[in-house]
């Protein structure tokens, strides 16, 4: 159920241990408005329209809450919320899992700097959704760069649902916005950030092997 930000394809990031990508995110910034060159004659040049299909900061507070009940079920083991956010109905898995997360938070102490980009889906209601974090794990001071993406549908009660499994047709339109030029920027910028705090701590970087071994979990 927490595998919902593997690898991104093709760009040879490596995951937190449960399937979280690590990748990068460029920002964007709009370019600002200038006057002419004529004093007093009242043109400007117009800003230019933002493409919406282009990766964007979430302009959503749903989608925001949505991520951050995510991170924080994370840390807390707590498996009802975790359930409810991928629209899961039954009880199956739920021990197994919870003993994954409290596995996983005697290592992590926050998950930090989450900030949540946005492009369209398939339909009105959907999303495809870039996000960015830390993680703060405990025993070093620090942290390691993060990213994961997820595909969200908006419910009948206006609250955000994280698609478990995508159907082929959304898998498909999901993997060719994984393509995009920002976000394989994202990706880019990330995984470097993560690599030269793993060159920079070593004990970052035997946790980190850890996870990625999954020696954590067995423990």
């Amino acid at each position: 159920i927490i595998l919902i930000g593997e690898a991104i394809a093709g760009r040879g990031g490596s995951g937190d241990g449960q399937g979280l990508a690590t990748a990068s995110v460029a920002e964007t910034t709009s370019a600002g408005i200038e006057t002419s060159g004529e004093e007093g004659s009242g043109e400007t040049e117009t800003e230019p329209e933002t493409d919406p299909n282009k990766l964007k900061a979430c302009e959503d507070p749903g989608i925001d809450t949505a991520v951050n009940e995510y991170f924080t079920a994370r840390l807390h083991s707590d498996t009802d919320t975790l359930y409810r956010l991928f629209g899961r109905t039954e009880d199956t898995g739920k021990e197994q899992l919870a003993q994954k997360l409290q596995a996983q938070a005697s290592w992590i102490q926050s998950f930090d700097g989450i900030r949540v980009y946005t492009m369209p889906g398939l339909e009105e209601d959907e999303r495809v959704c870039i996000i960015r974090y830390k993680i703060n794990f405990r025993r070093t001071n620090t942290n390691a760069a993060g990213i994961m993406y997820c595909y969200m549908t908006r419910r009948s009660d206006g609250s955000w649902q994280i698609l478990e499994n995508p159907d082929s047709q959304r898998v498909k339109y999901l993997n060719e916005k994984l393509q995009d030029p920002d976000v394989i920027a994202m990706q880019d910028e990330v995984d470097s950030e993560l690599h030269s705090a793993l060159a920079s701590d070593s004990d970052l970087a035997l946790i980190y092997t850890s996870f990625l071994n999954g020696e954590i979990y067995n423990e």
